[in-house]
């Protein structure tokens, strides 16, 4: 998977993004709604794989609660 794109997005008012020149290759973008430092809610987030090869790319990421995961090493 790529790294950050140096830039970042470009925000449009109606909430979606464009990041410009992004190298060909595969990325995971990931995509997490903010709470309230006072609120004990899981924050909602979610992410999708993309590859890049040049063409644009429209990315639409669902995203949901958290979850909790256990195990053991």
């Amino acid at each position: 998977m790529g790294g950050i794109v140096p830039g970042g997005p470009r925000w449009r008012e109606d909430g979606t993004f464009v990041i410009s020149n992004v190298p060909p290759g595969r990325y995971l973008v990931a995509a997490h709604v903010a709470r309230q430092a006072a609120s004990t809610d899981p924050a909602d987030a979610g992410f999708e794989q993309v590859t890049v090869d040049g063409d644009d790319v429209i990315v639409q990421v669902q995203t949901n609660s958290g979850a909790t995961v256990a195990g053991r090493w």
